[in-house]
């Protein structure tokens, strides 16, 4: 009895514990560092707005057509956004850029094509924002580097101090949590909202190949024709749902992370094939960074105190 009242008493620690790892683990600055460059690099073209007209619920401010034509969507806005993403990448102040550059994407977010997805990277942007990304590979570190590099001959045999903790992570991983999150409840939705009778019976493939333009091929003959292979429309649905179903979860198994991210790869490669969906493939894949990279700090890298200053 005494041992089941000691383990039962541990139990909520555990949990605490596990909880609070999850939420406030210190961020590999490095890992935070290769995702802000690649988000300043693809943001540009993630949100061109060439040949797109205003959509609601931007359609519905007042005056809002005259900032679109006249701000907006014009090539100097986008030249602006292309600046900003640059200093971003630079790691140049990344939080507070970060926001500017949210606030500058956030009108582009409601334009006719690809709304789905520019809500995917703003919101995935607004959260990579509350990381300090800037702890390595940024112009800070790299001018911190320089005057380190500048001292004295006599101080050169003194051994180089150990960086305060809050250099060696790029703060709590919460925001990667965000991120992480909104991944697998993009495929969650798109799961969920397929999975119905009409849907995985071919007959909602059937006649969308036959109605949208979108559609590459054409299943009125209840085929999806896939170069040599020619998949009835039913399994094609059945197998869509399943996928997506996994996607949603599968990510949360550490053993399954790269097998999971192989069969999203290939799942979107013959979805390419088959439909277009602007940049919902891309963006998709994309933020299958924010579960591969080695987002973990390593043991001997962080010191006892990090957790406590990851906080702040």
């Amino acid at each position: 009895m005494t041992a089941v009242a000691t383990l039962d008493r541990s139990l909520p620690a555990l949990d605490a514990s596990g909880i609070e790892r999850f939420l406030f683990e210190p961020i590999n600055p490095r890992s935070a560092a290769i995702f802000r460059v690649a988000l300043a690099i693809i943001l540009p073209y993630a949100f061109r707005s060439r040949g797109t007209i205003v959509f609601p619920p931007a359609a519905w401010v007042p005056h809002a057509m005259w900032w679109y034509h006249h701000v907006f969507l014009t090539r100097g806005y986008a030249a602006a956004i292309i600046v900003a993403c640059t200093i971003f990448g630079l790691g140049i102040y990344p939080r507070v850029m970060g926001l500017i550059l949210f606030a500058m994407l956030l009108p582009l977010g409601s334009l006719s094509r690809g709304r789905q997805s520019r809500q995917v990277w703003l919101l995935s942007l607004f959260a990579f924002s509350l990381v300090r990304s800037d702890a390595a590979w940024s112009v800070r570190r790299a001018r911190r580097a320089s005057r380190s590099a500048c001292g004295f001959a006599d101080e050169a045999a003194r051994p180089e101090p150990r960086p305060p903790a809050h250099q060696l992570n790029a703060g709590p991983i919460w925001p990667i949590r965000l991120i992480q999150i909104q991944l697998c409840i993009v495929y969650a939705t798109n799961a969920i909202a397929k999975a119905t009778p009409h849907y995985l019976s071919g007959a909602t493939l059937i006649a969308m190949s036959k109605m949208r333009s979108n559609f590459l091929i054409d299943m009125s003959d209840g085929y999806a024709h896939l170069g040599p292979i020619a998949m009835p429309a039913m399994i094609a649905a059945v197998g869509s749902v399943i996928t997506e179903s996994y996607l949603a979860v599968g990510f949360w198994f550490r053993k399954l992370r790269w097998i999971t991210a192989a069969i999203g790869v290939a799942f979107h490669i013959m979805l390419q094939s088959v439909v277009q969906i602007f940049m919902l493939d891309i963006t998709s894949m994309f933020l299958y960074s924010a579960f591969l990279l080695p987002w973990s700090v390593k043991s001997d890298a962080a010191p006892a105190s990090s957790r406590s200053i990851a906080r702040s």
